[in-house]
Formats: C-alpha cells, structure tokens, sequence
C-alpha cells in the first residue's frame, strides 16, 4: 500500500449526492495538505462531482443573462474540484473511477507544482455544453432543428458544425459568427439563425456549442514532470488540457473521444500548450470527436509599442491568451526580433528584466544588449527560450472539426500516427498574425504517418489531405521555417497532398499518394530536396 497516498472514502454513485462527493475530495486535497501526503487515491465506480457553483454559472450561461465570450467574466469566476497548487508532487490515482461533471466546472488545475500524476481516471459530463440534433429545415436564414434535449430557449450558439445521423462523420460545414440564440418552436422543434448555411442540408445532424470554454478539463500552469496515464476525456467546457508554462509532459494511453452515442468530445481543443518547456510526448494515444485541434504547442507574439531606451522597449500580447493568465517572459529568456509583416526573425537579445505595467497593460521588457538596428512598432518578438519539445507517436486522431496537430514549436518528431476524417488537413506547421502565436518552427521530422481523407472540410485552411506548413502574415518569406523533413508518409485523399511556403531545407522523401489531385504544392520555399 502507498500510504503517501490518501485513500478517498465514501463516495456514493447516487447522482443526487454530487454536492457531498464534491465535498469529500476537496476535504481529501486539504488533508493531503495539513499532513504533507503526495496525493489520492480514488475507489472503483462513477461518481457525481460537482457543487451548486457550477449550476448557477451555466444557468447564467444559458439563459444569456452573461454573454458566452464575456471571458472576463467567466474567468473571474472559476470553480474547479481539484485546486492543487504548491505541492511538491500530488498523485491522483484512480481504479476504473469515473467523475461526472455538470454545469460549469474544471475538473483539475494544478498551478506551481513539481511533479504531477494522473492515472485511471475517465472524466464526462452528464450535460456537455452543446446541444444536437436533426436539420429539419432552411429557409433563408433560418435553420429548424428537431432535438431531443429540453433546452427553454434563448440559449447561446457560439459555433455549429453539420455530422452524418447515421455515420456519426463530420461533414466538414462550420460556423463561428452572427449566429442567434435558440428560439423554443415547441418541445422537440428549436431553430436558430445564422449568416451562414452553405453546406449545410435538411437531414443533416448538428452540434452546437453553447461556449468555447469556462474552464479546461485540466489546467497546469508553471508546473513540472507531468504525466497523465490510462485516462480518459468523455467531453469538458472548453478544451481538454492546457498546459501554461510547464516543464515537461508525458501522455500513455490517453483518451479523448465521446461517451455514448455523442458526436463531440471537447467544445475545443484536446490539448494545448502554451509557451512550455522540456519535452511535451504523446504515446499510444487516440483523439476523436473534438471540436477543434487534438494538439496545438505554441507561445505567443509580443508587438511592440514604442522604444524606451536603447536597451528597454514596452510591448503588449495582442491576442487572447487561452487560460487567461499573462503569458510573460523571464529574464535570461532569448528572445528573436521578428517583422510583423512576414513573422521572419532578424536579430536576437538576450532579456536582463521583465516588469508588467499593469495600468498600461504594457510588458516592459530590458535587454543585456543593445536593441538591433531596425526595431519599431513594426516588429514583434518571440520567445525561443519557451519552445517545448514535441514528440507525438503511435497516435491516432479522428473524425475531428479541425487539424490533428498544429505545430508552432521547435524540434519535433511525429512518426507512426494515423490522421483519418480531419475536416482540416493533418497537420498544420504554422505561425500566424492575428492570433498571434509563434514560432517559426526549426528541426521537424514527419515521418511513417497514414493521412486517410483530412482536409475536406469547408473551413479546411490550406485545402489539403496531409501536411501543411505556412506562414499567416501580410507577406511570405523564405526561412520563417527550417529544417523540415517530411518521409516515408502515406497521404490518401481528394485534395493537394502537401502544401508548403517560407521554409528553408525541406526534404521530402518517400511519401506515397494515393487519390490526391496534386502531390505537392510549394512555394517561396529554398533548399528543396524531393525524392
């Protein structure tokens, strides 16, 4: 027995007793606390877990009494069953145990951490945040959709996205915007209207999302030697994992796909990594049914506002940060000056302080050096020091509205994985303007991979079945990317099988196509070598 371990007792299946188990495992973490133990251990079962916060925050939320993207607010307002902060280490340890959320809640956050367990356990929602059903009609802009959950009305569409009824596969059509709240036609009947409704047909099935995200499933944020082993996803608010500023993740026999006959997991994404260190590794891991990407590692651009001396410039995070926490630099960290027009870098320094001005929202940032010639508000900068290594392997992810893997970090392997009914393509190498996320990717081997009919979608990027790499910025430039080796890959599909700009030494080697219209599409590209 590992009596560095609490063992959680008296946790009852009754769905009606959710607000005592609630209280149980948050009495548990203090006791862990008060008496210096490394965690709990969790009995065999399914077990509600969610207190009366929770409803009353998605009542606010589906009543539209607070918007859907008040962000501000839903982040004023966090609620989380397992807040463990400053441990040395904690461990959750499950035995086939199931937590059943409802309402608005995270399931995990762990902050300042140094080591961080998480085995057998299967989180669901009892109510995931998005409704489905069946088109039943389109007039103009109007969409009647015939549902069997009791929704009152006037709920929040964030996004819908069409799937076959029969199949389950998602069809590829999507919306983001100009979408109204849901009108009550009768006890099975809602509609709603949208802008946008090419590619959607009566017949069709619907998700529709009620929010992008109150809370990841689990948060970690500046924590260490995270692990997560032989568990399970069913569905969560927003996206799954967020990993803010982390040292170090592995995942084995890690699921996120729907419980029952559901047609969506997460609301977004699987995974996403924010300006994380060490290596981040997938192992025999499978993604299904997501709303959005199923892994997206990246840090984020800092635009320039003006030079205060010849060492100092104040900046600002120009885009939403996932988690809602300021992701700032520390000092020692290399920073790369970079065009905001191309996002190509063309100086480094090196940071001696960083300070928030919090009145101003400014970061203020000093270098040891003096600033390179050429730095104005034209320029924004990458942190290089916050670039996660990433090794994704013996994965597979399907039947998602999305990419498998979005790609903005430096020194990657992905090899032996299966990406099949993507409606983005496979994988997506990228930095972008306007959401503002670095960084020019270096040192990528893609290799020994199945893309099996990716990129079919109507909001499919690139228009390609496989591989994409790209710069989002006003103008292409040679070397944003480097060192990319795309091999021995097998790419069926209808569409381009790999397309690619702003890369320096590409070499692709062995890949097999099989259906695509073109094989590859290329340019501003230098150093190519195909075989």
């Amino acid at each position: 027995m590992d009596y560095s371990l609490y063992e959680v007792t008296g946790l009852s299946e009754n769905i009606a007793d959710h607000a005592k188990n609630y209280e149980t495992i948050i009495s548990a973490i203090e006791l862990c606390r008060k008496n210096g133990l490394k965690g709990l251990k969790l009995p065999e079962g399914a077990f509600a877990v969610y207190n009366d916060k929770a409803a009353e925050l998605s009542e606010l939320l589906l009543s539209s009494e607070v918007s859907a993207t008040d962000y501000a607010y839903w982040q004023s307002h966090p609620n989380v069953l397992f807040d463990i902060d400053g441990f040395e280490s904690f461990t959750v340890k499950g035995n086939e145990t199931t937590l059943l959320f409802d309402g608005l809640i995270g399931a995990f956050d762990v902050k300042n951490t140094g080591k961080v367990e998480i085995e057998g356990v299967t989180v669901d929602w009892i109510n995931p945040l998005f409704f489905t059903g069946r088109v039943s009609g389109i007039v103009g802009h109007k969409i009647t959709v015939i549902t069997d959950q009791a929704l009152k009305g006037n709920e929040p569409i964030v996004s819908f996205q069409n799937f076959d009824c029969i199949t389950g596969h998602q069809k590829g059509m999507s919306a983001f915007c100009d979408i109204s709240n849901v009108c009550r036609e009768n006890e099975k009947t809602v509609s709603f209207e949208s802008k946008e409704t090419d590619g959607l047909s009566v017949g069709d099935g619907i998700i529709a999302r009620y929010i992008y995200g109150f809370a990841p499933v689990m948060h970690f944020y500046e924590s260490k030697n995270i692990s997560i082993r032989n568990t399970v996803i069913n569905a969560g608010c927003g996206m799954g994992i967020i990993a803010h500023k982390c040292e170090g993740f592995y995942a084995e026999n890690f699921r996120v796909f729907p419980s029952g006959n559901r047609p969506m997991s997460t609301n977004t994404d699987a995974t996403h990594f924010i300006s994380c260190t060490g290596r981040i590794r997938f192992n025999n891991c499978m993604f299904e049914g997501m709303g959005d990407d199923a892994v997206n590692v990246h840090g984020f651009y800092i635009g320039v506002k003006r030079i205060i001396d010849r060492y100092t410039v104040a900046g600002v995070i120009e885009a939403s940060v996932q988690d809602g926490i300021a992701d700032m630099p520390d000092a020692g960290d290399i920073i790369e000056f970079c065009s905001k027009k191309t996002l190509l870098p063309f100086a480094n320094g090196i940071l001696a302080k960083v300070e928030f001005s919090g009145d101003a929202g400014e970061i203020i940032l000093k270098f040891k050096g003096e600033l390179p010639d050429g730095i104005n508000a034209d320029c924004c900068l990458a942190n290089a020091s916050k670039t996660a290594e990433l090794v994704f392997e013996n994965c597979s992810v399907k039947n998602i509205r999305g990419r498998a893997l979005l790609i903005q970090t430096r020194n990657v392997a992905v090899r032996n994985n299966v990406f099949s009914d993507c409606t983005g393509q496979g994988i997506h190498i990228d930095t972008a303007a306007g959401w503002w996320e670095s960084v020019g990717t270096r040192n990528v081997e893609i290799s020994e991979n199945e893309f099996i009919n990716c990129g079919y979608g109507m909001t499919k990027y690139c228009d390609a079945v496989g591989i994409v790499i790209e710069t989002e910025a006003e103008s292409d430039a040679i070397g944003v990317h480097r060192n990319i080796v795309l091999r021995n890959n097998r790419i069926e599909g209808k569409n381009t099988g790999i397309k690619a700009k702003c890369v320096e030494n590409l070499e692709l080697k062995g890949n097999r196509f099989i259906g695509c219209k073109t094989q590859y599409d290329l340019s501003s590209c230098k150093n190519v070598k195909i075989d």
